[in-house]
């Protein structure tokens, strides 16, 4: 490792045998060539090391040295693009910034000119970039970090604001800026800095030589062109490279995907307070959309992205819980009405949504059981809805290897009436409707259970499958029914009169077209009753017969 460093200090004093040649110009602006030796002391080794998900020393210390060279790589690409971005009416000069060699202190030792100086914080250790760059000059080690373009900062002895947020100003918050593309932009006094340091350099020969020509990268430098800081550093990586390896970004806090760019929320770890921060160049923003300077941008090299989830779960341990998304969600799905669980547990919520209206989740509180659907249909849903407590269930992944024949639309697929052979949330849908008759006026349960419901259909409009809460109409007077009741228990109350012939069931060969009323059109009373469904043992309708 220190050959390495050492290697990397002896191939910037000597230089080449033979000069590159000299590059072309632009029309009208000449091309400058910024050579970066980027040094990375002994706390950002450190911070790295520990952030390593290998097992061993030696393995940490590889893949620190592995990673590091990207990163930084990354970061001076960045760079470039915004002096790229300068205009070309004012600038004469087309200027490249380019990282040439990467030097690592593995050590304390190895980077004195900070450990000396260092100033213990947290997350953080702070150290005086004067006093620090004051002992790396004593160290006798020579930083070409380019030639200095001797920029002040705006406002500093200049008729620039520093109010105006461009690349110069002092500090910024993400949340106050006027016009955001001024984070990516030099103010006009930066680039008549630029231009009075650069042709002032260029005059002389050294200079010229300094500018001109370019250096070959050392091979520990990786080609990033093309590569987007946003896809290699996500979310989280990003908020840890700020607030230390425990923080992670702050779920639920942006209205829409697109506002990341500007307002990546992190987890400061210090005050329970989320904190915004500029998302990198490339982070995902939307369905083939990325961040560029601020903006949320459609570009078909984008990846694609689900949008009701776009940041996936919280990691690590959830908000108040000694569980992660995935336990917590598991152990009760009616964790995710809660709006703060689901924002930051999206995911693993995803995985036990259904549409059954107001139950997408399942029972609401723990412990639902049969006899509580007198009085807490609402909490109770899923129990009383499908008849049993507790089976909710996810569906079990097919691995690459299995082969499943694709499955056919239950629902009047070429006029096909069948039930959906995952059920409904985890269970039967013979079990669903042998449980409550009534669960088929459910429109949901009566889509994905077609063929079960039509074989209770009656034919009679409003009663098409017999009453609606069975366990209420085992109490009702037969024929001689209060008005409360007559739409609930509409078979109960009708057996005091002849039945029609139209309550005859359906025979089961009977092949409904689509112009048919079947699935029954869902009213507003029918859905109404949607919620007041109770469990009973099957009681089949020959009985009122």
């Amino acid at each position: 490792m220190r050959a390495m460093k050492v290697s990397g200090v002896e191939r910037l004093l000597t230089p080449p045998a033979t000069a590159p040649p000299a590059r072309g110009q632009h029309t009208g602006r000449q091309d400058v060539y910024i050579d970066i030796a980027a040094v990375a002391d002994y706390g950002v080794y450190s911070n790295w090391y520990s952030a390593s998900s290998e097992i061993t020393e030696e393995l940490k210390a590889l893949d620190v040295l592995d990673k590091l060279p990207e990163y930084y790589a990354l970061v001076f690409s960045g760079v470039n693009m915004m002096y790229q971005g300068i205009s070309t009416t004012s600038s004469r000069y087309n200027i490249h910034v380019r990282l040439s060699t990467l030097i690592v202190a593995t050590e304390p030792g190895d980077s004195e000119w900070t450990e000396s100086v260092r100033v213990t914080d947290y997350p953080y250790d702070h150290v005086d970039a004067d006093d620090a760059l004051s002992s790396f000059s004593q160290c006798r080690v020579i930083l070409f970090a380019s030639c200095s373009l001797s920029a002040n900062h705006d406002g500093d002895d200049n008729s620039c604001s520093q109010d105006d947020e461009n690349i110069m100003a002092a500090t910024y918050s993400p949340l106050n800026v006027t016009d955001r593309h001024s984070l990516w932009r030099f103010s006009h006094c930066s680039v008549n800095y630029f231009n009075d340091f650069l042709r002032q350099t260029m005059s002389t020969t050294r200079g010229h030589q300094c500018l001109y020509n370019t250096l070959t990268p050392d091979t520990i430098v990786p080609d990033v062109s093309g590569q987007q800081p946003g896809q290699v550093y996500d979310y989280d990586a990003q908020c840890r490279q700020v607030y230390g390896p425990q923080s992670r970004m702050c779920r639920g806090l942006v209205s829409s995907p697109s506002d990341i760019c500007m307002k990546l929320y992190c987890d400061s770890l210090t005050d329970d307070l989320c904190y915004p921060r500029v998302a990198a160049r490339g982070t995902s923003c939307g369905d083939k959309k990325w961040c560029v300077n601020g903006d949320c941008v459609y570009d078909s090299q984008a990846p694609a992205m689900e949008e009701d989830c776009p940041f996936g779960d919280l990691p690590g341990l959830a908000w108040n819980s000694n569980q992660t998304c995935s336990e917590l969600i598991a152990s009760n799905p009616g964790n995710c009405y809660d709006d703060n669980i689901s924002s930051y547990c999206c995911a693993s919520c995803a995985k036990y949504y259904t549409p059954l209206e107001n139950c997408n989740y399942g029972d609401k509180v723990p412990g639902c059981t049969t006899s509580d659907c007198d009085d807490q249909l609402d909490e109770c849903c899923g129990t009383c809805l499908l008849g049993t407590p507790d089976t909710i269930q996810t569906s079990t992944p097919v691995s690459s290897s299995t082969t499943r024949t694709p499955r056919i639309p239950w629902v009047w697929a070429h006029h096909v009436c069948m039930d959906t052979p995952d059920g409904v949330l985890g269970k039967a849908c013979s079990d669903i409707v042998g449980a409550s008759t009534g669960s088929c006026y459910n429109s949901y349960i009566n889509s994905s259970c077609c063929a079960s419901c039509r074989s209770l259909y009656t034919g009679v409009k409003g009663c098409e499958f017999g009453d609606r809460d069975p366990a209420l109409c085992r109490f009702a007077p037969v024929g001689d029914c209060e008005v409360e009741l007559k739409e609930a228990c509409c078979q109960t109350c009708a057996q005091a009169t002849p039945r029609p012939s139209t309550l005859n069931r359906a025979p089961y060969h009977m092949v409904y077209s689509t112009a048919s009323q079947w699935p029954p059109p869902v009213t507003p009373s029918l859905i109404g009753w949607m919620h007041v469904l109770a469990w009973v043992a099957y009681w089949p309708v020959t009985r009122f017969s």
